[in-house]
């Protein structure tokens, strides 16, 4: 059952206007109810200079939306009982031995280890690349990882993951929260546990089975006509124009990396994301093929945080959100300026891909887009807002 024509024509009306003022060059929208989908649409350009429309096949690069994929992982070791989350990460990886934390640009010892539990929850103290010390410590190590992979020789995940672990920390683990590099390093402990490499273990036990045909670490050549630009926003001419700098300094999506990014490396489609957001709202189970318990989705969906790590949760578009296993979780409707329920549960990608996902509803919401520079909290809010709204 499709929602009303009504509600369709809000989705065309709000989409159509984005691409007319030259803020989006295309999107790519699914809302999915009890598994039927019951509105899709497609708008602009996948390629704006070639004029190749976005269509339900294209292939978007989905940072961050990467990391549920890893979190999934992980938890599937998890169940096996191969690890506990309460395990300290220099276990398996020794560049998180002897770990320091950089406070008032001192180096003082960690008062307890980083966690396996830290890194699903943001609360380890490792960062990205930032300005502030520890933020410009990792910057270089990113440098570093450029230049290796220029030179022909580039990191593998693991090897990258220990040099992150040899970073010192922005905070004393669990004492706040802050988003960071702590995917990567999860996507690294998948593969020493697993004695797999990672990709080949997300094709084994998730990409293979769910029928993701079209999601990995790279885009192959014979699909790079379905491969999305991308695009940042140029404010004097009101219009998107091709984004040209580094992919988050080393991903390049035309051939497997040697580091797979746990974090930001995959790229996929709706169609694929979408089978991976039924199994989570299915309780785990799919066709006949348990991938993870209720129990554990349950867990994974519900905030992890404590009020004090939340006071750290600042980001516009997690007003009234908590955190848990690399995804915001909806816990004040209110809070959030839109009409959702309490436990939605998603994330989003650094060039604006999103989902967002229902326990009670049993519904989806995937949005495929490829820009910078434009607030893409506003953007997904009003589309939750209509999504909602349609019910």
């Amino acid at each position: 059952m499709k929602i009303s024509e009504a509600c369709q024509q809000n989705f065309h009306n709000f989409v159509e206007k984005e691409i007319a003022d030259g803020k989006l060059a295309g999107a790519n929208i699914a809302l999915i109810k009890d598994g039927e989908e019951i509105f899709y649409g497609e708008y602009g350009y996948a390629d704006l200079e070639n004029r190749i429309p976005i269509r339900r096949d294209t292939i978007f690069k989905m940072y961050s939306m990467t990391k549920p994929i890893t979190a999934v992982a992980v938890m599937i070791l998890f169940e096996r009982g191969m690890l506990c989350l309460s395990d300290p990460v220099s276990l398996y990886l020794p560049g998180f031995q002897n770990q320091q934390v950089m406070e008032n640009g001192l180096l003082t010892p960690v008062h307890r280890e980083v966690t396996i539990r830290d890194l699903l929850n943001m609360t380890s103290g490792l960062v990205y690349p930032d300005v502030d010390e520890a933020g410009v410590l990792m910057g270089d190590v990113f440098e570093k990882a450029v230049a290796a992979d220029e030179a022909g020789q580039p990191f593998g995940t693991v090897e990258f993951a220990n040099m992150m672990g040899v970073v010192p920390l922005a905070f004393q683990p669990g004492t706040k929260w802050r988003y960071g590099a702590n995917t990567d390093i999860l996507g690294a402990l998948v593969e020493v546990i697993s004695g797999q490499r990672f990709g080949d273990f997300l094709q084994e036990e998730l990409f293979g089975p769910l029928g993701m045909t079209d999601t990995d670490f790279y885009v192959p050549e014979e699909k790079w006509e379905r491969f999305a630009k991308c695009y940042e926003m140029d404010w004097e001419k009101k219009t998107a124009i091709p984004y040209k700098d580094k992919n988050l300094m080393i991903l390049d999506f035309k051939k497997m990396p040697a580091f797979q990014s746990g974090g930001a490396g995959l790229a996929s489609t709706l169609t694929d994301y979408a089978r991976f957001t039924q199994m989570l709202l299915s309780g785990g189970t799919v066709n006949g093929r348990r991938y993870l318990s209720r129990k554990t989705i349950e867990f994974m969906t519900g905030n992890q945080l404590t009020p004090e790590q939340m006071a750290f949760l600042d980001w516009d578009e997690l007003q009234g959100y908590g955190y848990g296993c690399c995804m915001r979780v909806l816990t004040d409707a209110a809070k959030s300026c839109y009409n959702g329920t309490v436990g939605e549960f998603g994330w989003g990608g650094w060039m604006g891909t999103y989902v967002a996902m229902d326990p009670v509803e049993n519904m989806t919401l995937l949005l495929g887009i490829q820009r910078l520079g434009v607030d893409n909290a506003r953007f997904t809010r009003v589309l939750k807002t209509l999504a909602y709204s349609s019910l």
